[in-house]
C-alpha cells in the first residue's frame, strides 16, 4: 500500500539487538567515568594523609659560644648523625619523609652540638658544608644531597629504592670514620 497525500510515515524502530548494544555501552562509559573519579579522590586523600607538615625551625642567631658550618662536626658527632639518619629512613611515614628526615638529621645533629646555621645560608648549604669539613666522603655528601634536592622541591616522590641507596650512602660514611679519630 502506498502512502497517502499528508499522511505521515510511521519511524522505524531500532532493532531490539542495537538497543541492547547501545545501552550495555552508555552503562561501560558511565562505569570508567565513576572509576576515574573514584581513583582520583582516593589518590587525593591519599596523599593528603601521607603529607605530613613540617615546621621550619625559626632561625635562630648563634649563641655565644656556638661554633658555625665552618667548624667541623667530629667523626663521633657524625656517626651519631648517621645513626639518627637510619632510624630515621626506617621510622618514616613514607620513601620521600625518610630521605628528608635522614638529610636533617645532620643539620639536627650539629644543633645539638651547639653549631647553628648562618642565616645568611640555607639549611642545605649549612649541612652540605658542615659534611664537607667533617671527613665525610663527598660523593655521599653530594649523592644524600642530590636525592634530597629532588625529593623535597620537585613533584618526583622518592622511591624504596632512592631509600635503599641513602642507607647505603649513610652506612658506607660510618664505615668510612670508623677508624677515625675522636
Amino acid at each position: 500500500m502506498g502512502q497517502l497525500p499528508g499522511e505521515i510515515a510511521p519511524i522505524s524502530q531500532p532493532s531490539p539487538v542495537w538497543v541492547y548494544i547501545l545501552t550495555g555501552l552508555a552503562i561501560a562509559a558511565a562505569g570508567f567515568v565513576i572509576f576515574l573519579i573514584a581513583r582520583a579522590i582516593y589518590r587525593t586523600v591519599k596523599a593528603i594523609t601521607a603529607t605530613r607538615l613540617e615546621t621550619v625551625p625559626p632561625v635562630t642567631l648563634l649563641p655565644v659560644g656556638a661554633s658555625v658550618a665552618g667548624t667541623p662536626l667530629t667523626p663521633q658527632q657524625v656517626m651519631d648523625a648517621v645513626g639518627v639518619a637510619l632510624t630515621r629512613l626506617d621510622s618514616a611515614a613514607s620513601s620521600s619523609d625518610a630521605i628528608i628526615a635522614a638529610w636533617l638529621a645532620f643539620e639536627d645533629a650539629a644543633l645539638r652540638h651547639g653549631m647553628a646555621r648562618d642565616p645568611a645560608s640555607t639549611p642545605t648549604e649549612f649541612t652540605a658544608a658542615l659534611l664537607n669539613r667533617s671527613l665525610v666522603p663527598e660523593q655521599d655528601t653530594v649523592a644524600l644531597r642530590t636525592v634530597y634536592l629532588r625529593t623535597r622541591f620537585s613533584d618526583i616522590p622518592a622511591t624504596s629504592a632512592d631509600v635503599r641507596a641513602a642507607r647505603g650512602w649513610l652506612q658506607h660514611i660510618a664505615r668510612t670514620l670508623e677508624g677515625a679519630p675522636v
